[in-house]
This record gives structure tokens, sequence and C-alpha cells, in this order.
């Protein structure tokens, strides 16, 4: 009796009073539990997802600096004398300005060398060509020029 008043109660309160309002109400109500079940697994994995994220963010942060050391260190170790000692940061400077000057002196002097070597092809393809005009490319080529 308690139980079929409550629900009268209910159907009343939430204007339900025909029976084909209770079953779209009720269809409407799951299909919003299935929507927000599916919304919050969601937001629960990514939750999951950026917790981790930031656990190893946060690791790594805390970890570079001794493993860049580490790395440096090796990579330095190869550079050592007998004796352990690394070159002299001024006296590799040095060398190392000496040395880009060099490559950019050889850079213009290259650019210069492919341009001559350029001329000199077309040159001597020029001489090739009125030393030797019986080749069907000479020939070929003064008829175009005729023409």
């Amino acid at each position: 009796m308690k139980e079929a008043a409550k629900t009268l109660n209910f159907l009343t309160e939430n204007k339900l009073l025909q029976y084909g309002d209770l079953e779209a109400k009720t269809t409407e109500v799951a299909a919003a539990f299935d929507n927000t079940a599916d919304t919050l697994k969601a937001a629960e994995k990514r939750l999951a997802d950026m917790a981790a994220l930031l656990k190893n963010i946060s690791t790594y942060q805390q970890t570079k600096p001794i493993v860049d050391g580490i790395s440096a260190a090796r990579a330095l170790k190869a550079h050592a004398t007998k004796d352990g000692k690394l070159p002299n940061p001024a006296t590799l400077q040095a060398e190392y300005n000496r040395f880009t000057e060099k490559k950019n002196t050889l850079r213009a002097e290259y650019g210069n060398l492919q341009q001559m070597a350029k001329e000199h092809g077309v040159v001597k393809k020029n001489v090739d060509s009125i030393l030797n005009p019986g080749t069907e490319r000479a020939r070929g080529r003064y008829r175009n020029a005729e023409l």
C-alpha cells in the first residue's frame, strides 16, 4: 500500500499521468544515464592518462640534468688526454674560429672555381664543335644557329 502511494505521488508530481508519458520519460532518463556514464568513463580515462603524463614529466625534469651530465661526461672522455685532462676551452675556441675562417675562404674559392669550370666547359664544347663540325650534334647546333 505504501509503495503504491509513493508511486502515485511520483507520477502526479512529475505529471506522468499517461502510461506513454511514463515510457517516454523512462527511455529519456535511461539514455541520459548511458550518455553520462560514457562521458564519465572518458573523463576518468583522460584523468588517468594525464596523471601518468604528469608523473612522467616530473620524473624526466628531475633526472634530465643527471642524464645530460652523464652523456656529456661520456662524450668528453673520448677527448681527454692520457692524464684525464680536457682541452683548454680558450685554445679550442681559437682553433674553432680559425677553422671557421678557413671554411669561409674555401667556400668562396669553391664558388669561384665552380663558375670557372662551368665557363671552361662551355668554351671547350664550343671549340670541340668547331674543330669537329662533322658530328651530328655539331651539325644540329649549326642548323639551329642558322635558323
